[in-house]
């Protein structure tokens, strides 16, 4: 059974960690979600968090996804059995294609436990688009 992964940041293809999806999907669009989308500076990776944004990304077609998510999961710090110890929470959310489908999908978002720290430490991106702000920084 095929299920779907949107990502928006170093999973996307062209970008460092987008070797955990390659040869796993069947198919790929261009897609979006709402959002409110930052940059963490010490990790240099984005973080999705709740809002009403256009976050932009990827959509990818897994089959037997739960089977080949788990490097992901690890990749992401995300520990289905301890959410307070995840750095992310996977979590099925809406995402539309630039056809226009509406599918859902799952979907790594940031944990924030302290938003202070969290503030400080990161980058809003008004675009909503993690690709193209990593060509300007």
């Amino acid at each position: 059974m095929s299920r779907f992964l949107f990502v928006y940041g170093t999973l996307m293809k062209g970008c460092r960690n987008h070797k955990y999806i390659k040869g796993k999907y069947l198919n790929k669009w261009n897609a979006y979600t709402k959002g409110k989308l930052y940059h963490l500076r010490d990790e240099n990776y984005p973080a999705l968090l709740q809002g009403n944004d256009r976050v932009r990304g990827e959509l990818y077609e897994i089959e037997n996804l739960q089977e080949k998510i788990e490097d992901i999961d690890q990749l992401e710090n995300y520990h289905k059995n301890n959410i307070y110890f995840s750095e992310y929470i996977r979590a099925e959310i809406d995402v539309v294609t630039e056809e226009g489908k509406k599918i859902k999908a799952d979907a790594y978002l940031y944990n924030v436990i302290d938003i202070d720290k969290f503030l400080q430490n990161s980058m809003y991106i008004p675009e909503g688009y993690w690709k193209k702000f990593k060509i300007r920084v």
